[in-house]
């Protein structure tokens, strides 16, 4: 599938973000089926690589940045760099670490790069930082509790005017907290 056909399915099924915009919109079930067809585009490319779907498209009732965030957790005996070019081979711009020691960070933008769609966040299997993104996630799929309060986090950032530079950091108080509940 070439990258004019994947931007145009993915905007069917709801996703695609303005960059350097935060916009949050409630859950769709249609963020599972652009998961789905991503991994169907990108795991024949991966080798003997895990992928999973994380970040708050992947918890249904979460409000979400439309954008969907694959992690992959590739083989430690073995170099990323492979996969690193069919990613590009596909249309992905690589980030290096971007901020994170240890993580290929991957984005995918539209044409002129004014529209963002995919995250991907690649690991070393077993690499603690992959674990807590998946942890993060099953915790709130479990909690509606927690759920409720974290959308309620996100909508006030929003309410407030954070800028999409500033967003993860605002959020990173209540994640170091989610997470050391659930250790």
């Amino acid at each position: 599938m070439n990258k004019v056909e994947l931007i145009r399915r993915l905007e069917e099924l709801n996703v695609g973000l303005e960059r350097f915009t935060v916009q949050l919109i409630d859950y769709t079930p249609s963020w599972s089926k652009a998961y789905e067809l991503i991994a169907s585009v990108i795991i024949p490319h991966l080798g003997d690589a895990t992928v999973y779907h994380i970040g708050s498209t992947a918890i249904p009732g979460s409000i979400a940045k439309p954008i969907i965030d694959i992690g992959i957790a590739y083989n430690e005996n073995s170099t990323f760099e492979k996969q690193i070019l069919s990613l590009e081979s596909l249309g992905f711009t690589s980030k290096g670490e971007y901020g994170v020691e240890g993580r290929s960070f991957f984005t995918y933008y539209n044409g002129d790069e004014s529209f963002d769609y995919i995250h991907v966040h690649a690991y070393k299997q077993g690499d603690l930082k992959l674990k807590k993104h998946i942890q993060f996630r099953d915790v709130h799929i479990q909690s509606p509790e927690l759920l409720v309060e974290y959308n309620a986090l996100k909508q006030d950032l929003v309410e407030n005017g954070v800028s999409r530079q500033d967003y993860p950091q605002a959020k990173a108080a209540y994640i170091q907290k989610v997470l050391s509940l659930s250790s």
